[in-house]
C-alpha cells in the first residue's frame, strides 16, 4: 500500500485514523499467517513518524527496509508490503534509486502476494507518473465510489475505490505508464486513473500427486501433473499438453491421461520408476506392485447424487466401494484407485480425490455430470450451476457491537425454483466505513479497538444481487477490576449461599458477571459451586475450609467458605414418654434427636421401633402406636434405636370395665297418636365410662295396639288407634334390663268443619281448588279435604274430585247455584258455587278480511267468535269454511288454510263461514306479480388467485316478492384473464394472477346486474413467527418448533415442514429438516440459535442450555437400620445434584461391608445377615461418582 507521507499531516487528506482504517482493511484480507509491516522509501524522521503512527492504530511492528538491503531483503515471515511516495511528493520519500531496485524484485512481489501477503502499492513521479497497485491484476476499480472522510483535493488527484480491498486510494491523474501496468479505472475525460500491474512470471516447478503409489492387478491410478509457476497453477496432465511419461519397468505402464496400470506380468513386491517431462521440468514417483484387492461388486455414494452449486463454490464426494466379500470401504482418494471425469470439465471439474469445483465463470443452469470409476464399477452424479438467485438476505439484519468484537454474517440466496442456498463464503463484502468495521471475504465484522460511536453499514453482493447490515459501533471498554461478595463466609451442612462477582470498567461502568464465570472449589467435599454462583455444603460434609476461585477475562477472585464442624448425636428424646391408653386407642410418637450443639432434630421417621409385647400393642415405622382391642392390661414398652442411640416410651393398658347397669331414655314421654319418640339405652360400666347400646337392647312394645318400637332404631310410634294410657318400653344387654315409660292421652273429638272458600262464583268451563278443615276438642285442627268426601249438588252444571277437592264447571252448564258437601268425625259442612248463565255469539271476526295473493300463494285464515259477555272464541274449525270460486281459491274447514292454484287467473273470491247462527267471509284478491329488477349477491367481493365462488342472483316481483333465479341467469366475465364465471353462476379467478377488478354481469328476463370483483395479487410472506421464540432445555432433551408463515393479506400457515433450519452452535444443538431440535447428551452450558428462513423471511428461537449439575450428595435410606440374624434387606441410595433434582442410583452404588463376618452386601444393596453372623453394628458403605454414604446396621 503507498501513502504520502504528508496525507496524515497539515494539508493532507484526512486523520492519521483514516490510514490506519485502510492498512486494517488490507490485513483482514492477509491469509499468509505473517505479521509485521516492511515499509521501503522511509528516508527521513517525516516518514517513519508517519508509518510508526499508523502502525500503532495497527497492532502490528514496522520494519523499514534500508536501500542497500532492497534488492535481497526476505520476505518471509511478514504479513504487508508497504511503499512510501516518492521523494518529488513526500520529503524524504522513495527515491528513483531506491525505485528502480523495487521494479527489479517485481516477480517475488507478485509470489508474496499470490501466497496470501498484503497488497503493495507505490506512486511516483520520477519518469512518467504512474501509480502500482499490485503486482498481480484484475483488480477492478470504480472512481465514482466517495469516502466519508476525504474528497479528491484541488490538484486533481482522484479517489478510487476498489472493490477486492473495500478502501480508498490517492492517484494522481496518469498521462502514460510502464509496459507491465495496465489501466484499471479512467476519468470521463478518458485519462487513466488507477492503473495495475498486469501478470508477470515466476520459476515454475513441475509437481505430481501422488508422488509414491501402490498398486496391485486391475487397478487404474490417476497422476495429476501441474507446471506451478508461482502465479497460476497449469494442469499438464494429459500427453497432449506436452507432457512426456516414461517407466523403467516394461510391466508397470502409464497411458497418455496419466493413469498408471500394470500388465499380467507385473508380480508382487515389484518396483517401478515413473518419469515425467514438460517443457524442460522434469519429476518422479515411486511404484511399488501390491498384492490383488478385493473384486469390487459396487460403488456407492454417502452423499448425494444430486449436487447443486454456485459459481466459485465447490463440494467433496465421498464414495464407498461394495467387495465381493460384503466388505465396504471408503475410497474416495485417487489411491484408492477412484477416478473421476466431468463431462463440462471448463465450467465444472472434479478433483482426482473427488472435490467438485464450479468455474467462477461458469454459466447459471448449466449441468453436466461426474463419472465415478473403481475398477470396472461406475457411478455418475448429476451436477447442476444454480439459476441466478431472485433474492438475497443477509442475517443478522443489525447488530451491536463493541470495539475489539467480531461477528459472522450469514448471507443465504433464494434462488427461481424456491430452494435456498448458504453463499457466505461465495459473497463480496464492503464496509461503509472502516474507521468503524473492517469485513473479510468470509463475512467475518471486526471492530477496531480503536473505534468511536457510530453507525456503519455493512453491504454484502452475490451473482448481482445486494443485502445490508447496519451496524451500532461502540468504543472498547477495558476491565479494571473484578470484586466477589462475600469474600468470606460460613455455611452449614445441607444450606446454600450465593456470591456475586461485580467486573468495573475503564469508563466508569460496572456489571455484573456471575454468571459468565468458570468457577471451581477446592474441595468439592466440603462444598460446591454453580454457575450462578450458588454455593452448597453437602449435607455430610465434615467441618474446615474450603475455597472458591473464579476467573473472568484473565482476573481472579477467591471467597473462602468455612464449614463448622457436624455435631454428633447425645441422647434421644421420647415425647409421650408415658402414656395410658385402652384397647383399640393409638398414639403418635415424636422421637427427637438432641446434638452436642444443642440442636434438636425430629428423626421420628428415621427411628427404628419394637414392641416389648405385641400381644398388648403394636408399633409400625412411623412411630404410631397401637393398643390391640383384645389386650387384658398391662405395661408395654415401645423402644427406638437412631444413630446409634436408643430410648423408650412406657404404655399403660387398663383392664377391661364391667356392666354395672341400664339407663332408659326418651325424648319426650307424653306421646299423642301418630307421633313417634326416640328412645335411647346407655351402658354404664364399672370405670365410670358409659357406652350407647341402643340397638344391642332388643327393645319391644308392652302393648303393640298402642305402641310400637324399631329395635335397630330405637324409634317407638304411637298407633293413630290407640286409646290413650300407659306403654312400656322394655330391653336387655349384657345380662342388664330396664324400660322407659310413654303415657298416650286420649284422642280429641271433631267440633267442626270449615269449607274454604265457602262460597265461589265461576264461569263455564272455568275451576277451582277448595279445602276442608277438621277443628278438634284440643283446639287443634287438620286438613281433612281427602277424608270428607266431597260430592255436587248437580253434577249436569258442576263437578269436584274428592280426593283433591277441586271443582270444575262444565261447559255445558246452564246457570244456576251447586252445593259442594262433605262430612268427616260425624260433623258435616257445604260451599256455595254460582254459575252464571251461559254468554250467545253476537258476530263473527274473520282474518284476514281481505288479502291480495299471486297463483301458488297459500292464506292462513281465522274465525273468531264475539259473545255477549265481551268474551271472544278461535272457531275457524268450527265455521264450516267454504270458497265461492274453487278456479281462484280452496279452502280447508278444519284448519283454515286458503290455497291459490297456480293456474289461478286474476279475480277476487270470497272465502264464508258459519257458527252458532252467525255468519261472514273475507275477500281474497287474486293477482300475477311481474319481474321489476335482479340484484347479485355478493355485489362486491374480494378474492385472490386460485379462489372460487357461487354468485347467487335474486329476481324482485311487483308484489315484492324474491326469488333465486341463478340457474335461469345468463353470466358474462367482462374479463377472462383475471375471472371467468360459469353457466351456474360459480366464478373462477386465475392462478396465477397480476391482480385487478372485474365485472361478472347476469340478465334475466330482460333485466340485468354486474358483481365487481377485486382480485388480490399474490400475497407474500411478511413475517415468520417461530413458537417458542425462547426456551430452556438441558442436554438430552428435545423439542418440536413450530412456525407460522404470516402473509400480506393477513392469512397464516404453518410451514414448519417447509423452513431451512440451521443452528449457531451444532455441538450445543442441532435441528432436522422437520424443526426436531435435539440437544446432544453432552451440550456445554450456554446459549444457542434455531434459525429458519421460508419465502425471504427468517426468524429464530432462542434456546439457553443449562449445565450439567453436579453431584453433591447421596443419601442412604434408611440411615440406620435392626436386622436378625438370617434377616436380609435392600437399601436405596438417593443422588442430589446441584440443580435440587434426585436420582435413584442404588444400582450404579459400588457396596462394601465394614464386617462381612456380621453381614454382607451385593451389588444391588441387598444387605444379608449369615444365620452365624457375629452380631453387632456393621457399616454398609457405599460410593457413586466420587460421592459415598453408608447405613448403620445393628444386628441383634
Amino acid at each position: 500500500m503507498g501513502i504520502d507521507a504528508e496525507d496524515g499531516g497539515v494539508g493532507g487528506h484526512g486523520p492519521i485514523s483514516v490510514y490506519q482504517n485502510i492498512v486494517n482493511s488490507i490485513l483482514a484480507k492477509v491469509t499468509n499467517g505473517g505479521s509485521g509491516i516492511f515499509v521501503f522509501g522511509a528516508n527521513s524522521y517525516y516518514v517513519t513518524s508517519f508509518w510508526n503512527a499508523i502502525a500503532t492504530g495497527t497492532g502490528q511492528s514496522v520494519t523499514f527496509v534500508n536501500e542497500a538491503n532492497i534488492e535481497t531483503q526476505s520476505f518471509a515471515g511478514y504479513a504487508m508490503l508497504a511503499v512510501s511516495s516518492d521523494a518529488y511528493n513526500t520529503s524524504g520519500g522513495l527515491t528513483q534509486a531506491q525505485h528502480d531496485k523495487l521494479v527489479k524484485r517485481q516477480n517475488d512481489i507478485a509470489s508474496f502476494i499470490n501466497n496470501g501477503g498484503g497488497l503493495l502499492g507505490f506512486a511516483s513521479d520520477f519518469t512518467n507518473p504512474y501509480a502500482y497497485l499490485g503486482a498481480v491484476g484484475n483488480i477492478s476499480a470504480n472512481i465514482n465510489l466517495s469516502y466519508s472522510d476525504v474528497s479528491p483535493n484541488i490538484e486533481g488527484q482522484a479517489i478510487g475505490v476498489t472493490n477486492d480491498l473495500d478502501i480508498c486510494c490517492w492517484h494522481d491523474e496518469y498521462t502514460s505508464y510502464p509496459d507491465f501496468l495496465k489501466v484499471l479505472a479512467t476519468f470521463p475525460s478518458g485519462k487513466a486513473a488507477v492503473i495495475g500491474g498486469l501478470d508477470v512470471s515466476v520459476p515454475s516447478k513441475l509437481v505430481v500427486t501422488p508422488s509414491n503409489v501402490s498398486i496391485a492387478q486391475g487397478q487404474h491410478i490417476p497422476l495429476k501433473v501441474t507446471l506451478d509457476d508461482g502465479t497460476i497453477q497449469k494442469d499438464v496432465t494429459a500427453v497432449s499438453t506436452g507432457t512426456i511419461y516414461s517407466s523403467n519397468s516394461p510391466n508397470v505402464v502409464v497411458d497418455d491421461q496419466g493413469f498408471i496400470s500394470l500388465l499380467p506380468e507385473a508380480q508382487i513386491g515389484d518396483t517401478a520408476l515413473i518419469t515425467i517431462t514438460h517443457n524442460g521440468y522434469t519429476t518422479t514417483v515411486d511404484v511399488s506392485v501390491d498384492p490383488p484387492v478385493e473384486v469390487v461388486e459396487l460403488v456407492e455414494l454417502s452423499t448425494s447424487n444430486d449436487v447443486l452449486l454456485g459459481p466459485g463454490e465447490k463440494q467433496q464426494l465421498n464414495v464407498n466401494a461394495v467387495y465381493s466379500d460384503g466388505s465396504k470401504k471408503d475410497v474416495t482418494y485417487a489411491v484408492e484407485g477412484t477416478t473421476y471425469g466431468s463431462s463440462v470439465p471448463e465450467s465444472i471439474f472434479v478433483s482426482p480425490n473427488g472435490m467438485i469445483s464450479i468455474s467462477d465463470t461458469a454459466p447459471f443452469g448449466e449441468t453436466g455430470t461426474i463419472t465415478i470409476k473403481n475398477q470396472d464399477k461406475t457411478k455418475n452424479v448429476q451436477v447442476k450451476i444454480t439459476d441466478p438467485p431472485t433474492k438475497l438476505t443477509v442475517t443478522p439484519v443489525t447488530l451491536d457491537l463493541m470495539g475489539g468484537q467480531t461477528a459472522q454474517l450469514k448471507v443465504i440466496a433464494d434462488f427461481p425454483d424456491g430452494t435456498k442456498k448458504d453463499v457466505t463464503k461465495s459473497s463480496v463484502y464492503t464496509s461503509g466505513n472502516t474507521s468503524l468495521a473492517i469485513v473479510n471475504n468470509s463475512g467475518l465484522v471486526t471492530i477496531p479497538k480503536t473505534t468511536v460511536d457510530g453507525t456503519v453499514t455493512i453491504r454484502s453482493t452475490y451473482a448481482g444481487l445486494l443485502s445490508e447490515t447496519v451496524i451500532n459501533v461502540t468504543p472498547f471498554r477495558e476491565i479494571t477490576d473484578v470484586q466477589i461478595t462475600p469474600a468470606t463466609l460460613t455455611i452449614e451442612q445441607g444450606k446454600s449461599q450465593t456470591v456475586k462477582v461485580i467486573a468495573s470498567y475503564s469508563d466508569g461502568t460496572t456489571e455484573d458477571v456471575t454468571s459468565k464465570i468458570s468457577f471451581t472449589s477446592s474441595n468439592n467435599g466440603l462444598a460446591t459451586i454453580d454457575h450462578h454462583g450458588v454455593i452448597t455444603v453437602p449435607q455430610n460434609a465434615a467441618g474446615g475450609t474450603v475455597e472458591i476461585t473464579g476467573t473472568y477475562s484473565g482476573k481472579t477472585v477467591k471467597s473462602v467458605v468455612t464449614v463448622p464442624s457436624k455435631p454428633i448425636l447425645t441422647s434421644l428424646i421420647f415425647t409421650p414418654d408415658a402414656v395410658t391408653l385402652k384397647p383399640n386407642e393409638t398414639q403418635q410418637l415424636k422421637v427427637s434427636a438432641e446434638y452436642s450443639d444443642g440442636v434438636i432434630q425430629d428423626v421420628t421417621s428415621q427411628v427404628v421401633y419394637e414392641s416389648s409385647n405385641e400381644n398388648l400393642a403394636t408399633v409400625n415405622s412411623a412411630g404410631l402406636i397401637s393398643v390391640n382391642s383384645n389386650a387384658t392390661g398391662g405395661t408395654v414398652y415401645i423402644r427406638g434405636s437412631y444413630g446409634g442411640k436408643g430410648g423408650a416410651a412406657t404404655i399403660t393398658i387398663p383392664s377391661p370395665p364391667v356392666l354395672e347397669g341400664l339407663t332408659f331414655t326418651a325424648d319426650k314421654t307424653t306421646v299423642k297418636q301418630g307421633e313417634t319418640t326416640q328412645v335411647k339405652v346407655v351402658a354404664n360400666y364399672s370405670d365410670g365410662t358409659t357406652e350407647d347400646v341402643t340397638t344391642k337392647a332388643n327393645l319391644n312394645s308392652s302393648n303393640i295396639n298402642q305402641a310400637t318400637v324399631d329395635p335397630a332404631k330405637g324409634i317407638a310410634t304411637i298407633t293413630d288407634q290407640a286409646t290413650g294410657g300407659t306403654v312400656y318400653i322394655r330391653g336387655s344387654y349384657g345380662g342388664k334390663g330396664g324400660a322407659v315409660t310413654l303415657t298416650i292421652p286420649k284422642p280429641p273429638s271433631v267440633e267442626s268443619l270449615t269449607f274454604t272458600p265457602d262460597k265461589l262464583t265461576l264461569k263455564q268451563g272455568e275451576n277451582a281448588q277448595i279445602q276442608v278443615t277438621a277443628t278438634y276438642s284440643d283446639g287443634s285442627t287438620e286438613d281433612v279435604t281427602a277424608k270428607a268426601g266431597l260430592n255436587s249438588s248437580n253434577t249436569s252444571q258442576a263437578a269436584v274430585d274428592p280426593a283433591t277437592g277441586e271443582i270444575k264447571v262444565l261447559d255445558s252448564a246452564t246457570g244456576g247455584t251447586v252445593y259442594i258437601r262433605g262430612s268427616y268425625g260425624g260433623k258435616g259442612g257445604v260451599m256455595t258455587l254460582s254459575v252464571p248463565a251461559r254468554p250467545s255469539v253476537v258476530s263473527l271476526n274473520f282474518t284476514p278480511a281481505t288479502k291480495t295473493v299471486k297463483p301458488g300463494d297459500t292464506v292462513q285464515m281465522q274465525v273468531t267468535a264475539n259473545y255477549s259477555d265481551g268474551t271472544t272464541k278461535d272457531v275457524t274449525n268450527q265455521a264450516l269454511l267454504k270458497s265461492s270460486n274453487t278456479s281462484l281459491a280452496t279452502v280447508d274447514p278444519s284448519t283454515g288454510l286458503v290455497k291459490i292454484p297456480t293456474s289461478a287467473s286474476n279475480g277476487n273470491v270470497n272465502i264464508q263461514g258459519s257458527y252458532d247462527g252467525k255468519g261472514g267471509a273475507a275477500t281474497i284478491t287474486v293477482s300475477k306479480p311481474y319481474i321489476i329488477g335482479i340484484a347479485f349477491t355478493p355485489n362486491k367481493v374480494t378474492l385472490k388467485g386460485g379462489d372460487t365462488l357461487a354468485m347467487e342472483v335474486m329476481a324482485t316481483y311487483s308484489d315484492g316478492s324474491t326469488k333465486d333465479v341463478t340457474a335461469q341467469t345468463a353470466f358474462s366475465s367482462s374479463n377472462t384473464s383475471l375471472a371467468t364465471v360459469g353457466a351456474s353462476g360459480v366464478v373462477t379467478i386465475a392462478n396465477p394472477t397480476k391482480g385487478g377488478t372485474v365485472y361478472i354481469r347476469g340478465t334475466f328476463s330482460g333485466k340485468g346486474a354486474a358483481s365487481t370483483v377485486t382480485v388480490m395479487g399474490p400475497p407474500s410472506v411478511t413475517n415468520l413467527k417461530f413458537t417458542p421464540s425462547t426456551t430452556t432445555l438441558k442436554g438430552g432433551e428435545i423439542l418440536k418448533m413450530n412456525v407460522v408463515a404470516e402473509y400480506s393479506d393477513s392469512t397464516t400457515e404453518d410451514v414448519t415442514a417447509k423452513v431451512t433450519y440451521s443452528s449457531s452452535n451444532n455441538n450445543m444443538a442441532v435441528v432436522d429438516n422437520t424443526g426436531l431440535v435435539t440437544v446432544p447428551t453432552n451440550a456445554a452450558p450456554g446459549t444457542v440459535y434455531i434459525r429458519g428462513s421460508y419465502n425471504g423471511k427468517g426468524g429464530a428461537t432462542t434456546i439457553t442450555i443449562l449445565p450439567k449439575p453436579s453431584l453433591v450428595n447421596l443419601t442412604f435410606n434408611p440411615v440406620s437400620l435392626s436386622l436378625d440374624k438370617g434377616d436380609t434387606y435392600r437399601i436405596k441410595v438417593t443422588a442430589e445434584y446441584s440443580d435440587g433434582t434426585s436420582e435413584d442410583v442404588t444400582d450404579f452404588t459400588t457396596f462394601s461391608s465394614s464386617n462381612i463376618n456380621a453381614a454382607i452386601v451385593d451389588n444391588n444393596g441387598l444387605i444379608t445377615v449369615p444365620v452365624n453372623s457375629s452380631g453387632g453394628t456393621v457399616y454398609i458403605r457405599g460410593t457413586y461418582n466420587g460421592k459415598g454414604g453408608a447405613t448403620t446396621v445393628t444386628i441383634k
